[in-house]
């Protein structure tokens, strides 16, 4: 179970931009993060305010909502909402 205060689950989206990490398909809009991974693991997300979360992901499509703007780094990655 997560400790992340976020809304996660699958999806369907067909994002323009997207980031590609370690077997993982990364894709942001409007405050949420696309997530298609080919493995089930545990991410980290380093937050904009420097905390960093771990967060469980499922094989196939995920999303984390209701993230504020800013610079998030996935797994050494920058990413931008």
């Amino acid at each position: 179970m997560s400790n992340s205060p976020y809304t996660f689950n699958g999806f369907d989206h067909d994002g323009v931009e997207s980031v590609n990490i370690d077997n993982m398909e990364i894709t942001s809009s409007d405050g949420v993060l696309y997530i298609k991974s080919q493995t089930e693991r545990t991410i980290n997300i380093v937050f904009p305010n420097g905390i960093t979360v771990s967060q469980h992901i499922n094989a196939g499509n995920n999303i984390i909502s209701n993230l504020a703007t800013g610079v998030y780094i996935i797994e050494g990655k920058k990413i931008v909402l």
